[in-house]
């Protein structure tokens, strides 16, 4: 799913924003308090779910409204109006389908629109690989080895088979007509268990190298250097565990540096955070629907580098066929944008303006609500 065009409704500092997107890399640009994330929370409201309307709602309004429309002729609309909450559905060629949202829960026909869930890596880790919530953490830098294992394995899709290996082991051993332990049951059960745990290693290993593969490119194409990422994966412990480090050849003659990403320095940790995120979105099995929302995904990078992240990006979502929102305050990133739209607050309200020929933005105000 692409989103062709956002409309934003009394959205916090959003009177009536309108915004059109392309199918490739889009930046919105714009000074902190100009409205950014509150772009991010009304998708999370109308997408998700995980949002409240009456903190989104901007000041002495009574209703609020978030629409998209998609490439595909589909248009979802969230909307609060003093306390009565639903959605509207509207398919090509049909009319539009008024879905109740009672207690805050995605009505099935609204996720059926984009198909966009959360996933869950084990039991710690929730999240939406699209769609970050505002503020969220770099992703799994400085989350336990065991999430990071488990992490590994989601992006193969063997989550259903730790599950089957876990059951094996919890699950009684089969008795005999006499209420005794089958010798050969027991015997077979424990070959199945090791088939699972050897096919499970082979899959994160398998995982682990791509993943290193990704990010390394990456890396050396921002930074122009000989960074390699590297990931110490441990198959062997229960549970299985793994970290993130970087290797490095400088200073004096082959001097080996080796360190964690959450010690080598805030603004390549938020590079590879955002590395990690793009290789888990464009990997995962099954595939994850777009687009790629990314709010703030780098804040404190030397300007040297910025615009090579924005090359980086530009090259992932033309190489994948991935459609971008970048939603950022830093003006480097726009040289390799397919659509820019630049935020500006006059008046404490939100209007947004086009840069270039290739996109087509804009933001009015209207008559105010009674």
């Amino acid at each position: 799913m692409n989103i062709s065009r956002l409309v934003l409704e009394n959205i916090l500092s959003h009177r009536t924003t309108e915004i059109q997107f392309d199918a490739g890399l889009n930046v919105i640009v714009g000074e902190s308090g100009y409205g950014k994330s509150s772009i991010v929370r009304g998708l999370n409201w109308l997408i998700l779910g995980e949002e409240q309307a009456v903190s989104l709602l901007a000041y002495g309004q009574s209703r609020c409204r978030v629409t998209v429309y998609t490439d595909d002729g589909v248009s979802l609309t969230r909307e609060w109006d003093e306390g009565e909450e639903r959605y509207v559905i509207a398919l090509p060629g049909g009319p539009p389908r008024f879905v109740p949202c009672r207690d805050g829960f995605m009505p099935p026909e609204a996720v059926a629109c984009h198909g966009i869930v959360p996933s869950r890596i084990g039991t710690r880790l929730k999240l939406c690989l699209q769609l970050p919530t505002p503020q969220e953490p770099p992703f799994l830098i400085n989350h336990p080895a065991n999430v990071k294992a488990t992490a590994l394995g989601s992006l193969q899709g063997v989550l259903a088979a730790d599950a089957a290996l876990m059951n094996l082991r919890t699950d009684d051993a089969p008795a005999d007509q006499s209420g005794r332990s089958n010798p050969r049951s027991t015997e077979f059960r424990g070959q199945v268990q090791d088939l699972i745990r050897h096919s499970v290693q082979s899959v994160r290993t398998r995982a682990k190298d791509e993943l290193e593969c990704f990010v390394t490119t990456a890396l050396r194409y921002t930074f122009e250097s000989d960074l390699d990422f590297v990931v110490l994966y441990d198959p062997e412990s229960e549970p299985a565990g793994a970290d993130f480090f970087i290797r490095s050849r400088r200073g004096r003659g082959d001097r080996l540096l080796f360190a964690p990403v959450a010690a080598y320095g805030s603004g390549i940790s938020e590079f590879i955070a955002l590395a990690l995120r793009v290789a888990f979105m464009v990997s995962a099995h099954p595939p994850l629907p777009g687009p790629l929302v990314l709010d703030e995904p780098i804040r404190s990078l030397s300007d040297q580098y910025i615009s090579n992240v924005g090359r980086f990006l530009k090259s992932v979502s033309d190489g994948f066929d991935l459609q971008i929102i970048l939603l950022t305050h830093d003006q480097h990133l726009t040289g390799s944008a397919d659509s820019v739209s630049v935020l500006s607050l006059p008046e404490g309200e939100t209007i947004v303006q086009h840069r270039g020929s290739s996109i087509r933005a804009r933001s009015r105000r209207s008559p105010r609500s009674t």
